[in-house]
């Protein structure tokens, strides 16, 4: 752990493009912890068998919770509730950009001849208006 792990071609980790490369770049390092922690998850899978069954990352946060193994594994816990938000978070952001963007082209198309006008007459007439001011 800790190391940099080289793939083929160029410097690819884990064969992902690099984490500030995409959107959720500031979770490309708990995605990254979740892949070294994979391992002793199904570990605790073979060994309990109440966690044999699950089908899910909502099924095991739920039965971790059930057996309190939230409070001996936190950072698990914090890492699957992690996990479980991140589509939820990433469609949230989404809506409130596409919000921006339409208020954006909203406005801008309002921007006609006289709204300019009347914005670049008291850039031209600096110092007339600076007399009254």
């Amino acid at each position: 752990m800790g190391e940099l792990e080289i793939g083929r071609g160029l410097n690819q980790e884990l064969g992902l493009v690099r984490g500030g490369d995409t959107r959720w770049g500031s979770h490309y390092k708990s995605f990254r912890n979740f892949i070294f922690l994979f391992d002793s998850i199904v570990d605790v899978r073979d060994i309990d068998q109440r966690f044999s069954n699950l089908g899910g990352l909502g099924e095991l946060s739920k039965k971790l919770v059930e057996t309190k193994k939230n409070i001996t594994y936190p950072l698990v816990f914090c890492l699957v509730k992690l996990v479980l938000l991140l589509p939820v978070a990433t469609a949230t952001v989404e809506r409130a950009l596409s919000a921006i963007k339409f208020i954006k082209n909203d406005l801008r198309n309002r921007m006609d001849d006289e709204f300019l006008d009347g914005c670049i007459v008291p850039y031209v007439e600096k110092k007339s208006i600076s007399y009254y001011f």
